[in-house]
């Protein structure tokens, strides 16, 4: 079998160190009585333009890519420079493989199949017949061979003719004969020889070499790696110091054979192969590894008689703990090799353990009094949320519907969440549990009881007020600052997702003002978790947002613990200047407003930063288009006192009246001709508004007022109670109380004359403007 000639350009060394070239031809390796010779034929006129032997003594050199340099035995310097890397690189190959072993190899006619090219036959049975026969005199030329295999269709032809061969189980019997005869040299050349199989990285190849009754020799064979520094007793652990633990008997020895052949190839992979630095040929087991874990989980999930007795022996109350943490070991790591399965088998996998009531079963032991249990069932139950999250929502929704439930799994999962005596590993994967559960990407939108609406309606009614209890209770002692981390990133996450549940329990709860509580901790990572939570509100850029936090001086505890940190260079001054970065750049002009006319003159005495100075400069800016643009001036405006907007439930009686004349003096500035009057100790009526320009008069409408009122273009005359409880409604009273009130004060104007009248949106005390 004749290799394919390669295009080569060969050039010689004269005496004046210059390159002369001489000619290109087609180069070929041949070997005769075991030395290998490189030729050269011209492409003009197929002369031999080079003829060299490969020997031990003559230095090569490979320089770049496609050059081969070297000095024959008269001291003549000769240049191969080839048209194609890979033909240089096979010629390389074998140049190195006879300097690395001092000697010509006995390969035969092993060097056309190089390339890919020059393999005529389409089997390996040409192959075959040139495999250097398995003796210890032959050990150095067959490591020797497998090394110059390197493409992938050159390792496939090898691997076969390998296990044609029977080549593993004699390269076994050698290894036994060397080492009760102690051969160290003939061992070392063995191990060497196996990590290049291991490198072929074929799946028939692995199944011949680790059988039940060969593993152990194969792993044998890499305790006498010549790179080691000490002799490792691989077989002396696997065989006697391991012990397997079977949490229900297997009846199938074709499983139970499967389960240890995986865990030796596993200790191989993990252990063996790096201790030897061959971290690089650990990859190719993989894919072995890979089908071996599918198999287990196919075996295991068809015999439905284990998998019952497994779960019963989960829910059963007698269950030792010892035997209940095994069951719960045995399922993760089931679950961790089911991640390899395809995703409709695995889907398959999943629906068949939850027909088992596997949730119910992990549910019990998530209440059991250890918190390795409850970690190990939880991590599990994690797996099921992960891969079939509307399983996990179905379940919560049945017990939502059952009378005799008295601890429901969310209960159970909150407490986990917020228990001050789990480890800060634990919190996080409760975290995560509910981050993909509440998710919104991957909850059902089909006609379903698990979709979206109703999973969050049963969460946001039965669940958040356990969650955010650490939040309302920050000012009493003994919580734990890790608790209060996680609540708060997990809020996080539900401002970001789910805006209008999470909106109407920030309102009712008034539950930024308790993070931002947060801010005079002493725990600096919670005034950073209040300040992401905060930021995350801004990001949102959702005015019903911004008033909320304009309305309650919000911004003063973040503002406070500014000028607490005095100017130190640290996480908490970064993210504070980034908030208020935020508010500039995106150009949130309510916020803008809000902090330079409340804060602007102590902001403006910061100079290490231009934050504030840019601020300030965009705060202007806007001021001054306003009154280019003749923008209209809010009755809001006019209120100088934040107590005279929103009165707070604690606060006196006394603080909740409005000064209907300070009112009044207030729009005199604008035109505004308004009659007031007191109604009781709580709320006032504007009865009547008049102007210049009354035509163009407009009531504004926003999502925190739902009221409705009638406006007449000339002569507006507006009755309406404007608060109940205080003068801003932010939601804290009852939705029933807001209609009863709605039908109570909603007062019906006269039509005067051919007046055209037009029903808009009302609100509670809030924008009356003049365009």
């Amino acid at each position: 079998m004749a290799n394919v000639p390669k295009r080569v350009k060969l050039y010689l060394l004269d005496n004046d160190q210059q390159w002369i070239d001489k000619g290109t031809g087609r180069i070929i390796c041949t070997s005769c009585a075991n030395l290998y010779s490189l030729k050269v034929h011209s492409e003009l006129d197929d002369s031999i333009l080079l003829d060299t032997d490969i020997l031990p003594d003559i230095s090569f050199e490979k320089q770049q890519e496609t050059l081969i340099l070297w000095c024959d035995k008269n001291e003549n310097e000769f240049a191969l420079s080839f048209q194609e890397k890979e033909a240089c690189e096979a010629i390389w190959k074998v140049i190195r493989s006879v300097a690395d072993e001092g000697e010509s190899v006995e390969m035969g006619n092993i060097l056309s199949v190089i390339e890919e090219s020059d393999v005529q036959d389409d089997d390996s049975s040409s192959l075959l017949s040139d495999l250097p026969s398995v003796d210890t005199n032959n050990l150095k030329s067959i490591n020797a061979m497998i090394r110059l295999f390197k493409t992938p269709s050159q390792k496939e032809k090898l691997s076969e003719a390998i296990i044609k061969a029977n080549y593993v189980p004699k390269l076994l019997d050698i290894f036994c004969e060397c080492e009760n005869d102690a051969n160290f040299e003939c061992l070392e050349y063995i191990c060497e020889i196996f990590k290049h199989i291991v490198t072929l990285g074929n799946c028939s190849l692995f199944e011949e070499m680790f059988k039940k009754d060969r593993i152990l020799d194969v792993v044998g064979c890499f305790e006498y790696d010549k790179c080691g520094r000490t002799f490792k007793r691989h077989r002396e652990f696997l065989s006697q110091k391991v012990q397997f633990k079977e949490v229900m008997p297997v009846l199938n020895p074709s499983l139970l054979d499967r389960i240890h052949q995986t865990y030796r190839i596993q200790y191989f992979q993990d252990v063996i192969l790096p201790s030897i630095n061959a971290v690089d040929e650990s990859v190719f087991l993989s894919p072995f590894i890979y089908l071996n874990k599918v198999t287990i989980v196919n075996l295991i999930q068809e015999d439905k008689i284990f998998l019952s007795n497994v779960f019963k022996l989960l829910s059963g109350k007698s269950t030792s703990a010892v035997k209940r943490k095994d069951v719960l070991l045995f399922l993760k790591e089931l679950f961790s090799f089911a991640q390899n399965l395809q995703p409709a088998p695995r889907e398959i996998f999943y629906q068949n353990l939850i027909e088992l009531k596997i949730i119910h079963s992990l549910e019990l032991s998530m209440q059991i009094n250890s918190e390795d249990i409850k970690l190990c069932a939880t991590e599990v139950i994690n797996f099921i949320v992960e891969h079939s999250p509307f399983s996990v929502r179905k379940y919560m929704l049945e017990q939502a519907n059952m009378i005799s439930v008295s601890n429901p799994l969310i209960v159970i999962l909150i407490n986990g969440l917020t228990s001050e005596t789990d480890s800060e590993h634990n919190s996080s994967i409760y975290l995560l549990f509910f981050k993909l559960l509440l998710n919104p990407e991957n909850m059902e939108s089909s006609l379903t009881k698990t979709d979206k609406t109703d999973f969050l309606n049963y969460f946001y009614k039965n669940a958040i007020d356990i969650i955010i209890e650490p939040i309302l209770n920050i000012s009493k002692d003994g919580l734990d600052k890790k608790c209060l981390a996680v609540v708060l990133e997990l809020l996080e996450f539900c401002v970001e997702h789910h805006s209008y549940y999470i909106r109407n329990v920030i309102l009712h709860k008034d539950l930024v003002r308790h993070v931002l509580k947060l801010m005079k901790s002493q725990y600096k990572v919670l005034a950073l978790s209040a300040l992401r939570f905060i930021k995350k509100i801004i990001a949102l850029k959702n005015e019903f947002y911004n008033k909320y936090i304009i309305h309650g001086d919000l911004l003063r505890p973040v503002i406070e613990a500014f000028f607490e940190n005095q100017g130190r260079y640290n996480m908490l001054d970064s993210a504070i200047l980034d908030m208020f970065e935020f508010i500039r750049t995106e150009e949130l002009k309510s916020l803008c407003s809000y902090v330079m006319e409340h804060f602007g003159e102590v902001l403006d005495n910061v100079q290490y930063v231009q934050t504030f100075k840019s601020l300030r400069h965009t705060y202007e800016r806007n001021c001054l288009r306003n009154r280019e643009k003749n923008i209209p001036i809010y009755l809001e405006d006019c209120f100088k006192s934040k107590d005279s907007l929103c009165c707070n439930t604690s606060e006196d009686e006394s603080k909740k009246k409005l000064n209907s004349e300070k009112i009044c003096d207030s729009v005199e500035n604008f035109g505004i001709d308004m009659e007031i009057e007191n109604t009781d100790s709580d709320t006032i009526k504007i009865l009547s508004v008049d102007s210049p320009k009354s035509r163009n008069i407009v009531l504004d409408r926003t999502p925190i007022f739902g009221k409705f009122g009638r406006l007449r273009r000339s002569g507006v005359t507006v009755a309406r109670n404007l608060c109940r409880k205080r003068l801003v409604d932010y939601g804290f009273d009852d939705d029933d109380e807001d209609e009863d009130n709605e039908n109570g004060t909603q007062i019906e104007e006269q039509r005067q004359g051919k007046e055209e009248t037009t029903e808009l949106p009302f609100m509670k005390c809030k924008r009356i403007r003049l365009d």
